[in-house]
């Protein structure tokens, strides 16, 4: 079944080994023929996309972190700009799954009620990106360690709203 003759692609191989071993349908995994062989015809699958939120809101801690250590004495970047852009991130990611019940690796579940959680969480972390600005500057604070701090938590508090396994909810509380 797994002999490898001429004008067998690495996507057919695929197909006949999963048939074989009485895996699942490809389709309903996400993994049509474009899938399977990688490249530029790749799709995002549910799946990539639920981790995909919690990864936006820690890509904008670390542009934070980043834009501070590259910042002069006494010069201004909008460096909560980049949290906004990372929450922003998030918020599309997760309309996109709403419905749609995802589950990634078997530990953190995108169903609707987490999804309602991280949505609460994103707005929240918005405001508070919106009304921290004047106090930042007032007080004089690290502009890129507190945007960074605040992301990261964010992220922790996704993670910990969507874990399913106890492992990754003591792993999100030391994110927080």
């Amino acid at each position: 079944v797994l002999r490898r003759s001429r004008g067998v692609g690495t996507a057919k191989l695929h197909h006949a080994h999963r048939r074989a071993v009485g895996g699942g349908d490809d389709r309903r995994e996400g993994l049509g023929p474009q899938a399977v062989g990688g490249g530029l015809g790749r799709r995002m699958t549910p799946a990539s996309i639920e981790i995909g939120r919690m990864a936006w809101v820690a890509a904008g801690g670390i542009a934070a972190m980043v834009a501070e250590s590259f910042r002069g004495p006494g010069e201004r970047l909008p460096i909560a700009g980049l949290g906004v852009v990372g929450l922003l991130g998030a918020a599309f990611a997760t309309v996109l799954l709403w419905t749609h019940n995802t589950s990634s690796f078997g530990v953190v579940s995108a169903d609707n009620f987490g999804l309602f959680v991280t949505g609460t969480l994103i707005i929240v972390g918005l405001l508070s990106l919106g009304i921290s600005g004047p106090t930042v500057e007032r007080e004089k604070l690290p502009a890129g360690e507190y945007y960074a701090l605040m992301l990261f938590a964010t992220a922790g508090m996704m993670l910990m709203a969507t874990a399913t396994d106890l492992l990754v909810i003591f792993l999100a509380l030391e994110v927080m």
